[in-house]
């Protein structure tokens, strides 16, 4: 996570996660005791029948709000989180670029991400947490912040963020930055190992 900014609102949480507002009531469904990454993704296709959801993954349960409107609000203070999103234009694209930023932003450890062709479950590891803490350092100094969020201002422009944001701290602290940065859905897998220093298991099933 980066740890001065989950410090500015750790009063905050979970509404936080809710754009404030109270958090509506959890969904529950059952996982086999010791239930590996792929029984939890299988129970998670089976919510709703095949509706997209997000939730949290803990003590033998999956919590749950269903989300066909695809605004996908998680309390990621959790532990393991997930979201499903089984649209088209999804396919194949998960996780998005904006989702793994606010992964490493927030203090969740580990995240699943489901659709309906495959799965990718990503953890933090001690390297990702230290390069988190030099993130959130870097994201506190305004020259860095300012115009990165200019360039990513709404709409679909924020998928641009976390390139943008890891493309400048390698120039800055490296001397150079990898041009995969720009092609994400391409490389994602290979950037999250390498750059992000994640643990990344996917699996199509």
């Amino acid at each position: 996570m980066f740890p001065r900014l989950c410090e500015t609102f750790k009063e905050l949480v979970p509404e936080v996660y809710f754009g404030g507002e109270e958090i509506p009531p959890y969904l529950t469904s059952a996982l086999p005791e010791g239930a590996s990454i792929d029984e939890i993704v299988a129970a998670i296709r089976e919510i709703g029948s095949g509706s997209n959801s997000c939730g949290y993954i803990e003590s033998g349960f999956i919590n749950y709000h269903l989300d066909d409107e695809g605004h996908f609000l998680i309390d990621r203070s959790k532990d393991f989180i997930y979201l499903a999103d089984f649209g088209k234009e999804t396919q194949g694209y998960q996780p998005s670029s904006f989702a793994v930023l606010r992964f490493l932003q927030d203090p969740c450890r580990r995240a699943l991400f489901v659709n309906s062709e495959s799965a990718v479950h990503v953890e933090k590891t001690p390297d990702t947490y230290d390069l988190c803490t030099e993130l959130d350092r870097f994201w506190e100094d305004t020259e860095v912040s300012k115009p990165v969020m200019e360039a990513v201002d709404g709409g679909t422009f924020r998928e641009k963020t976390l390139p943008i944001l890891m493309r400048t701290f390698e120039k800055r602290t490296l001397g150079e930055s990898s041009e995969m940065w720009e092609f994400w859905e391409t490389f994602r897998i290979l950037l999250m190992k390498d750059r992000l220093k994640l643990s990344v298991k996917r699996s199509v099933a």
